[in-house]
């Protein structure tokens, strides 16, 4: 964490590089195909077959699981402290709708997950 003076007052800002570099970042780009490739194969493995699983297939199921929403977090995360470092820039905004839009999509193709499992 970076500390900025304001009125001289030290507040905490986030270093989010430990994260992706910046918004135009080329990691930002291949995360996001990534997370669409382990989306697509996620509901190809598992969409209507969650009944027929056993022990083994749902710990699979499960770790499959947990590395697509880590994905996602990751993506998510950044765009939102981004965002709440500074609310009022156009920029920053429009970035954080921007991954919420394409996340949001992605994950609505996983919804027969809840719905297949209850």
């Amino acid at each position: 964490m970076v500390d900025v003076k304001i009125a001289n007052q030290s507040i905490p800002s986030w270093d989010l590089k430990d994260l992706y570099p910046g918004t135009e970042a080329p990691e930002i780009k291949k995360d996001l195909r990534k997370v669409a490739q382990l989306t697509k194969k996620f509901r190809v493995n598992y969409r209507g077959k969650i009944s027929t699983l056993k022990e083994h297939g749902f710990i699979k199921l499960f770790g499959d699981w947990e590395i697509l929403q880590q994905k996602s977090g990751r993506l998510l995360s950044f765009a939102q402290l981004l965002h709440a470092q500074n609310n009022k820039c156009p920029k920053r905004i429009k970035f954080l709708s921007d991954i919420e839009e394409k996340l949001t999509k992605l994950s609505s193709r996983t919804t027969f997950l809840p719905l297949e499992i209850n």
